[in-house]
């Protein structure tokens, strides 16, 4: 899997983020770890003080208007994909807790998420099984 860690283009943001993924990428190996510079208003306006630009979100907003936009078109892509299901097994198959008695699950650390009952409602809705 990749992630990606979002800083400001700052010398010691970079370094921050350069430490995060470092210590990342020896704890999880196996995924890859990006860093991306996202600049921001307090980078680009260095001809004022800080006090004058009014905003104490100068230095964070277009990051977090960056991932809020990367969300929101992932979840519009997730949702269209999750219309098209009822329901979801959630839970990796552990042999050690194999139960042939459950219904349409193999274990029981297993959950079966009823997927358009948990969007209507907004959490997560099991399904209680066969009464």
């Amino acid at each position: 899997m990749e992630y990606i860690i979002g800083t400001r283009g700052s010398k010691l943001a970079v370094a921050q983020a350069e430490h995060v993924r470092t210590k990342l990428s020896q704890a999880y190996p196996e995924h890859k770890f990006e860093i991306r510079t996202i600049r921001t208003t307090g980078d680009r306006i260095l001809d004022r003080p800080l006090h004058e630009l009014g905003s104490k979100g100068i230095f964070v907003k277009e990051i977090e208007e960056d991932i809020l936009n990367r969300f929101c078109v992932m979840w519009e892509d997730m949702r269209a994909f999750l219309s098209c299901i009822d329901v979801i097994v959630d839970g990796e198959f552990v042999l050690e807790q194999k139960d042939i008695s459950l219904q349409f699950r193999g274990s029981a650390n297993q959950r079966i998420i009823l997927v358009q009952e948990s969007l209507a409602r907004g959490e997560t809705v099991l399904w209680q099984g066969i009464r």
